[in-house]
């Protein structure tokens, strides 16, 4: 993948925390970045001192006893990460994927925008409520056959029953696959998939596509695709690696419908998220009809439909809108309402802004979803951004 040139101080802190992360997990280095980023500090000289700093073991363990004293804190992913530093004698066990991509991520760019931007140089207090802690999602969901009745779906549940031109089977991990069985006279029949709040699952259909839904979504779809088209209807949001076919593979989404061949793409149109639906392309190419109005987009670009009309664009970085599908929370751009409604759904918790907000900051950074949710909480805090967890509300504060 060629990389971008970097324009912004905010784009300089994040190559700064990618070069320093992958320096501590004995990465080999990124040439091509490490390029872009001298690039700007030729013109940025006073941000040299700061990526200096970082990538000295010394400096950077001094930086961050400062500021696990300053917070206060003796959370388990700090520790680790200042065992990964500190030398030792013995061989260092690996750190953890998810340390190195989101509990040190987001201390590491905590450090680096600290010093190139001086957003914090003052002790930030971490509020503590003393309540317990909630669980991450799981891979749960309800599976509503033709005639009405349901099944809950789970990574345990064990499932083999036919439905129509169609046998449908459970595997372990949370799957559900179907598999035709080529007849063409039998009905039509209709079954959906639903994941509520704090769940998410995966389904294989007959053709072979594979659906990755977030939670709070559905999918309705046939047992068996008959016709010139496969056509499924998605409310919430969704990864779909499509099967290649001579059927057009058509997803119905809001007011966007989604016409393609085989590739992949993420769809997201949570009812909660007003009346846009956003189609991201990550490989392949696919038609997007919104009103009548249809474009074609390529691989990187994103389509986004409001009443009226059809937007397309090309964001820096997709992950953003597909990082889900992976198990991570990928914050950069999107404001601080939809980063905590993501949050919101997953953890099925309630979001509660008190007292004068200033909601032009954001959540930037990484974290795992299969945390508790203090563990995000944390994070949260450590970047800036005040917030603690009341019951099941999630408090945000000045």
């Amino acid at each position: 993948m060629t990389r971008k040139k970097i324009h912004t101080k905010e784009e300089a802190a994040d190559s700064m925390k990618e070069l320093v992360l992958n320096q501590l997990n004995n990465t080999s280095a990124d040439d091509e970045l490490l390029a872009l980023l001298e690039e700007w500090m030729q013109s940025h000289p006073e941000d040299r001192e700061a990526f200096d700093r970082l990538k000295d073991p010394a400096k950077l363990r001094q930086q961050l006893i400062r500021l696990r004293r300053s917070e206060n804190s003796t959370h388990t992913s700090f520790r680790n990460m200042m065992r990964r530093i500190e030398p030792a004698p013995q061989r260092i066990p690996t750190i953890a994927w998810y340390l190195s991509g989101a509990a040190a991520a987001a201390v590491i760019f905590f450090l680096v925008f600290r010093d190139i931007r001086g957003v914090v140089h003052t002790p930030v207090p971490t509020p503590v409520a003393q309540v317990r802690d909630i669980p991450p999602g799981s891979n749960r969901a309800i599976l509503t056959l033709s005639n009405g009745s349901s099944v809950t779906l789970s990574s345990q549940a064990s499932l083999n029953l036919s439905q129509g031109a169609a046998r449908l089977t459970s595997q372990p991990g949370g799957l559900l696959a179907y598999e035709s069985k080529g007849s063409a006279n039998e009905p039509v029949l209709y079954n959906t998939v639903s994941t509520p709040r704090a769940c998410q699952y995966v389904l294989q259909l007959s053709d072979g596509t594979k659906v990755w839904l977030d939670a709070a979504s559905s999918l309705r779809y046939p047992v068996n695709f008959t016709g010139s088209t496969r056509e499924v209807e998605l409310t919430g949001q969704a990864y779909f690696a499509v099967a290649h076919r001579s059927q057009t593979f058509i997803v119905h989404a809001g007011g966007m419908s989604i016409h393609d061949l085989g590739t992949e793409f993420n769809v997201n149109a949570y009812a909660d998220e007003g009346a846009r639906v956003r189609m991201t392309l990550v490989a392949g190419s696919v038609r997007v009809v919104s009103e009548g109005k249809g474009k074609v987009l390529i691989p990187g670009q994103q389509a986004d439909a409001l009443p009226g009309s059809l937007t397309i664009t090309a964001p820096e970085d997709t992950r953003e809108a597909t990082a889900w599908r992976d198990g991570l929370f990928y914050f950069k751009s999107q404001d601080l309402h939809e980063q905590l409604r993501a949050v919101a759904r997953w953890y099925d918790v309630d979001v509660r802004y008190e007292g004068n907000i200033d909601f032009t900051q954001r959540i930037i950074g990484n974290a795992p979803r299969n945390e508790n949710l203090s563990h995000l909480i944390h994070m949260i805090n450590l970047v800036g951004i005040h917030c603690k967890l009341v019951d099941r509300t999630i408090v945000i504060m000045p």
